[in-house]
């Protein structure tokens, strides 16, 4: 029978020898490093992704998943326009939906508020596509 001690032992050795190969982000107040990359929620900038090795901005986006989506893909040296393109995507049809509401809520005209409702079901479709593709961004290994 094996000694608690030496079991717990030979636990520790492999989950530290695994943990290596996956960067686990970390939360503090308005900040989340994940490994060198540090994400910061801007009031009026949306998210800001910064390199601390190059002390520098590498990036500027609206969603949170799609800074996560671009660190992860700037760790890996791959290429980040898909992700800078649903993240203009989500943003562009978020502000849409925003606007086709408001305009739903307060015209009298029947044929403007059925556009807008036609409109604002587009732009949903539109923003729940890029959340999932966002989201296989990030969560692909």
């Amino acid at each position: 029978m094996i000694d608690l001690n030496v079991a717990v032992e030979e636990l520790r050795n492999i989950i530290d020898r695994n943990i290596q190969d996956y960067v686990i982000p970390e939360q503090s107040g308005n900040t989340i490093k994940l490994g060198y990359i540090i994400i910061r929620k801007s009031r009026s900038a949306g998210y800001l992704v910064f390199d601390s090795r190059k002390q520098s901005q590498i990036a500027n986006t609206y969603s949170k998943s799609a800074a996560m989506a671009f660190a992860k893909n700037y760790m890996n040296s791959r290429d980040n326009r898909t992700v800078l393109n649903l993240d203009r995507c989500l943003e562009k049809n978020e502000i849409d939906a925003i606007f086709f509401q408001h305009t739903i809520e307060t015209t009298r005209n029947e044929t403007r508020r059925a556009i807008a409702s036609d409109r604002l079901k587009n732009c949903e479709l539109a923003i729940e596509n890029a959340r999932q593709q966002l989201e296989s961004l990030l969560l692909d290994k």
